[in-house]
């Protein structure tokens, strides 16, 4: 079963939420009104460097906009971990670390 696009209806959204038409967007993004046409109606996918300029100029998550237009490039962006809220927790953290650890040839008497 495909999945629902959900990149045309975004793109459609924020576009009218800032008022432009497809031409005025297309205007701003040097491609053609068809093109946006396109991938509002789900009928084509913007390039990369198209998705940057579509976020920049409709104000939109770069990430998420990219990760809407091309899910299976999940596996190559990975997330980092939220910063632990104190130092003990980053003491914890670091001190647990076996593999990092061993790479820098920290020994249990040196922590």
């Amino acid at each position: 079963m495909k999945k629902k696009n959900e990149l045309g209806p975004l793109i459609r959204t924020q576009r009218e939420t800032f008022r432009f038409t497809q031409r005025e967007l297309a205007r701003k993004l040097g491609v053609k009104a068809s093109h946006v046409a396109y991938i509002e109606g789900g009928l084509r996918r913007p390039s990369l460097s198209l998705v940057g300029r579509l976020a920049e100029t409709l104000g939109l998550n770069k990430q998420k906009l990219l990760l809407m237009t091309y899910p299976e490039a999940r596996f190559l962006i990975t997330i980092p971990d939220p910063p632990p809220a104190d130092a003990d927790a980053v003491w914890e953290k670091f001190a647990s670390d076996r593999k990092m650890l061993s790479e820098h040839s920290i020994t249990p008497a040196k922590l």
